[in-house]
């Protein structure tokens, strides 16, 4: 558990913002939604007023092909490679996988 708070904790973002290119793609990614979930707002709205407008106007259909859209721009195989970076050994594995089940359990019985 100690290994777990110590090294995954933060580390995880740390990883997939580690290559220049990629954090370069990820922020534009993410400003181009910003931008986009903005635009179906009012002027002076929040952002989160503007998701809210967003739900209100748009189908469901185009809000998922904008997602698709924009997370097709980001490189496909990064979480694996984070994955095999902090598994680096059977004990480390194991945990992430042990971690991993049971946020997954708590997600779904949400």
């Amino acid at each position: 558990k100690q290994w777990y708070q110590r090294r995954v904790r933060g580390t995880i973002k740390s990883i997939l913002l580690e290559d220049q290119k990629d954090k370069a793609v990820a922020i534009k990614v993410r400003n181009q939604y910003e931008q986009w979930v903005s635009r179906l707002g009012n002027k002076n709205d929040s952002l989160p007023a503007c998701y809210k407008r967003m739900y209100q106007r748009c189908s469901l259909d185009f809000v998922v092909s904008q997602r698709k859209r924009l997370t097709n721009q980001l490189p496909t195989d990064k979480l694996k490679s984070v994955l095999v970076k902090l598994a680096r050994t059977p004990e480390s594995f194991v945990l992430l996988r042990k971690k991993f089940l049971s946020t997954y359990v708590s997600m779904c019985l949400c």
